[in-house]
């Protein structure tokens, strides 16, 4: 069996669709009863201390959904594509907070309302003056969790 090959590839029956397209029929391999022929080499791995930037690149160069974390000669744990996406993914109650905090600097915490939903900011700017504006829309889309910002003047009535 080849390096990379799936486990369960030869442990299946063949789709019969191949068949009608006019694939050949494959050899059948004797499935593999080891890990060593069905791991990823050569082993990638990075330490605690590697920058999130690197591991991602390093997923993607080498094709991997995970990366040992290797301390002092040990496994330290494993990072996955999931743990990075939980890196650039906020709750948007801690979006909000944060947003909340740095209009708190430009205007004070009355001038603006706010609310963020599935990361989409609704800005409801009670001074409505266009340079503040343009300053908020920076801040807010330069805040992680940002998918887009809506800005309005009046209110939005509560349920609709």
């Amino acid at each position: 069996m080849l390096p990379g090959t799936p486990l369960l590839r030869d442990r299946l029956p063949q789709d019969p669709r191949r068949l009608v397209h006019g694939h050949p029929v494959e050899a059948r391999q004797a499935p593999a009863e080891v890990v060593a022929r069905v791991m990823t080499k050569p082993v990638v791995t990075v330490t605690p201390g590697t920058d999130l930037t690197e591991v991602a690149e390093l997923m993607l160069e080498h094709n991997v959904r995970s990366v040992p974390v290797v301390h002092e000669g040990h496994l330290a744990g494993i990072v996955t594509r999931r743990d990075m996406l939980r890196t650039v993914t906020r709750a948007d109650w801690v979006v909000e907070a944060e947003i909340r905090n740095r209009l708190g600097m430009v205007g004070g915490t009355r001038r603006w309302q706010v609310e963020v939903t599935g990361g989409k900011v609704s800005i409801v700017d009670k001074g409505n003056g266009a340079t503040e504006r343009h300053v908020v829309d920076v801040l807010v889309r330069a805040t992680a969790g940002v998918t887009d910002v809506e800005f309005t003047t009046e209110p939005v009535p509560a349920g609709g």
